[in-house]
């Protein structure tokens, strides 16, 4: 399958979180960047996901709901079997994402050099009371090496 140069394929595991998986969505939808799409994997909920997740009529979303609970990890792998973009970016349903994160990001692919093949950025932790954190920025390489560890996943063929 050919890919298509400048989509962005957004994969979106998802497990029981229709609670909360339309601010993900709607954070997607609200990118300045509009050439994506939106895979959304349910990983066999059996809450009210596919309800909120059929709520969101833009074309740009597709919804893929798999049988039992296999992880968040398997779920991104048949995302990104979905994918018709070069780029893939990932965002979990309960993430939200600033307008211009696609359009950043983006714009660092596309004028990095060849051997260049991830781009994350910092990130904002928001608590059950709203309160947002914000991580140093002035944190050391292992520190951010550290943090981008922990938040990894594998991608298994």
């Amino acid at each position: 399958m050919n890919k298509e140069d400048n989509i962005v394929s957004i994969v979106m595991p998802t497990y029981n979180r229709g609670y909360i998986i339309k601010n993900a969505i709607q954070s997607v939808i609200d990118q300045t960047y509009k050439n994506w799409e939106l895979i959304i994997v349910d990983d066999g909920s059996t809450d009210e996901t596919e309800d909120v997740v059929a709520q969101f009529r833009d074309t740009r979303i597709s919804y893929q709901k798999c049988v039992g609970n296999r992880g968040a990890n398997h779920a991104r792998n048949i995302g990104i079997n979905l994918s018709q973009g070069k780029l893939i970016a990932f965002i979990d349903s309960d993430n939200v994402w600033k307008v211009d994160k696609l359009k950043k990001q983006v714009a660092v692919m596309k004028t990095a050099s060849a051997d260049v093949g991830v781009v994350y950025c910092a990130f904002e932790r928001i608590n059950n009371k709203e309160r947002v954190y914000i991580p140093d920025r002035g944190m050391s390489l292992s520190a951010r090496k550290k943090i981008f560890c922990q938040h990894c996943f594998a991608i298994i063929p």
